[in-house]
């Protein structure tokens, strides 16, 4: 079972590290991001 929660900003550093790539991270975030993905 996946239990979904509300994003919290701490999540962020953790999803940084999920991409090493521009074309990993395109296609995770079908185009609504863009790379490099930063706090800001």
């Amino acid at each position: 079972m996946i239990r979904l929660r509300p994003w919290k900003k701490a999540d962020f550093e953790e999803l940084l590290t999920w991409f090493s790539d521009e074309e990993s991270f395109s296609r995770w975030s079908a185009g609504k991001f863009t790379w490099p993905l930063t706090m800001e």
